[in-house]
């Protein structure tokens, strides 16, 4: 998976990162909002 590439295409919500220090990857959607989980 690549920066940017959507992950939902119908709620336009993308992959922003991964950080494997914390263990968490980090989600955007379109109005910019971000979401991070931990995996």
């Amino acid at each position: 998976m690549r920066a940017g590439e959507l992950v939902n295409k119908e709620l336009g919500v993308s992959f922003e990162s991964i950080d494997v220090s914390t263990k968490t990857i980090t989600f955007v959607d379109e109005a910019g909002a971000r979401v991070s989980r931990r995996y």
